[in-house]
């Protein structure tokens, strides 16, 4: 038997995969979602919107961590297989999505694209998903 919590944890990362932005802002605001609550998996909200195309879900989840730095720690954050929401933008090939992301880092001097747990890089696995 699932706790509830457990199930509004589910509800939330269903949402963000699908785009329904709308469940994720109630899930935030009613249940005080933390944004980086992951699935079994190790999937988080912007991993997920990420990998189904979700811009304008990407765009608000981001809006919702002001600090920098925090989302920096987000977007660096990978699943089980080291997939972070970049190399989620690049396997489904939303370069939007992939700019947003990067954006984070303008400001930056050097910047490190991830590479999966398996050596996959952004490059390969945005040409493998073409």
């Amino acid at each position: 038997m699932e706790r509830f919590y457990d199930t509004i944890i589910k509800n939330f990362l269903d949402a963000a995969a699908t785009g329904n932005i709308q469940h994720v802002k109630e899930a935030i605001k009613e249940y005080k979602v933390n944004i980086m609550a992951i699935n079994d998996n190790h999937d988080n909200a912007l991993i997920l919107a990420a990998l189904n195309g979700h811009y304008d879900m990407i765009e608000y989840l981001l809006s919702q961590i002001p600090e920098i730095e925090d989302q920096k720690i987000c977007i660096e954050s990978g699943n089980q297989l080291g997939i972070t929401p970049i190399i989620a933008a690049c396997a489904s090939g939303n370069y939007q999505i992939l700019l947003k992301l990067l954006e984070v880092y303008k400001n930056e001097n050097f910047f490190e694209l991830p590479v999966t747990d398996m050596g996959n890089t952004c490059l390969g696995i945005a040409w493998f998903w073409t």
